[in-house]
């Protein structure tokens, strides 16, 4: 990263206000970025952009950030649609992290705290993080999207919320049934539909949609996004295309005279069912819940905590299984035709002995036949 001071003595150009254009670009808030001089966009490759976000991000330190018991509590920085995030109890932001994109050898990970209702006194604390900032809640295996909802907090005091959460769990049988007959799919790595991501989730297939839909709009991708090894990152200039499709992005569906300026409409979709995004058979759906505000001055807390755990948890299982299916059509046979599936069965046996005894007998007799001496004609010469 440049140097601002340096930069500053020998072009003449301060970088300042290019960083804070990098840092504030996302795509709910491109229409808030300020360009800078044509000059200035030369000094500073896009492809380092997501790293610059990083480098310049605040850090979240043990006075900041606090649990109750000081329980250990992963913190990840990741890139996300909304710009930098910290992300906390995450199994897979590190898959976002720009410092770690290149890195071969980041894995998935299980690493989030699991509660039970014996600790509905656990919270997670932040004091005096920043001035204001938005709050995002969803599980330790997806990823945020825009358009999610979120608490902000941006007055000096005391605000403590809590969650409810609603899980859904998937029986073991479930992995062996074909996907088009379970329509969801595991979050696993066999299952993923991404060469950007390891491992699969609702929420990363629609952002792969969204970025190839970009790609295809555009011809390159925004830095917030992980790239690929063959995709271009868009400069701050080239992002005003992004903002021009902003709204069809945002949506996944494109408009019919987006639709008519490219002749290969592919991968650009008219609605997000073109994605082909199953659902996970397996997730925890979080939603705020209450919300207690306390005017505090020169102090600005925040306090979030689980205030319900789930009471009956959805489970997906088979339910209509082949034996299900052979056992019922008995039923059904006996119903039609007055007879059982044992009966037809036995009728079928009998007539396959039949069938074979006459096979055997006739095999029989030409054995017989064969070995029958063949006649001889003795002719006395005179």
């Amino acid at each position: 990263m440049p140097d601002l001071f340096e930069t500053l003595n020998l072009t003449g150009y301060n970088l300042e206000s290019y960083y804070t254009s990098i840092i504030s670009a996302s795509l709910e808030d491109l229409n808030v970025v300020d360009l800078p001089k044509p000059e200035i966009l030369e000094l500073i490759k896009p492809q380092d952009y997501a790293k610059i976000s990083a480098d310049l991000f605040i850090k979240l330190d043990d006075q900041t950030l606090t649990t109750l018991l000081k329980w250990p509590l992963s913190i990840d920085t990741s890139m996300t649609e909304m710009g930098m995030c910290h992300v906390l109890n995450s199994n897979v932001a590190v898959f976002d992290d720009p410092t770690k994109w290149s890195d071969s050898t980041v894995a998935y990970a299980k690493k989030n705290i699991e509660l039970s209702l014996h600790d509905i006194d656990y919270f997670v604390q932040i004091v005096n993080y920043a001035e204001a900032y938005k709050v995002y809640t969803l599980s330790p295996d997806e990823v945020i999207l825009s358009g999610a909802a979120s608490l902000t907090f941006d007055t000096e005091g005391f605000l403590s919320f809590g969650v409810q959460i609603t899980s859904t769990r998937a029986s073991e049988d479930i992995k062996y049934i074909p996907l088009h007959l379970r329509k969801c799919r595991q979050g696993f790595y066999y299952e993923t539909t991404s060469k950007r991501y390891s491992i699969y989730s609702y929420n990363r297939c629609l952002l792969e949609c969204r970025i190839n839909m970009i790609l295809k709009l555009c011809g390159c991708i925004p830095h917030f996004y992980k790239p690929l090894d063959s995709e271009r990152i868009c400069s701050l200039a080239e992002l005003e295309c992004v903002f021009e499709y902003k709204r069809e992005i945002l949506k996944l569906s494109a408009s019919n005279d987006t639709m008519e300026k490219f002749g290969n409409t592919n991968d650009i979709p008219r609605s997000f069912r073109e994605c082909g995004c199953l659902g996970n058979c397996e997730e925890d759906v979080f939603t705020n819940d209450h919300e207690t505000f306390l005017p505090q001055e020169t102090m600005n807390r925040l306090s979030v905590s689980v205030s319900a755990f789930p009471k009956v948890r959805v489970k997906r299982e088979i339910i209509f299984s082949f034996s299900d299916f052979f056992l019922r059509s008995g039923g059904v046979v006996n119903l039609c035709i007055g007879t059982s599936v044992i009966s037809i069965m036995e009728l079928l046996l009998i007539a396959l002995r039949i069938l074979i005894y006459e096979i055997m007998q006739m095999v029989k007799g030409v054995w017989r036949r064969s070995q029958k001496p063949r006649p001889t004609c003795n002719k006395k010469i005179i």
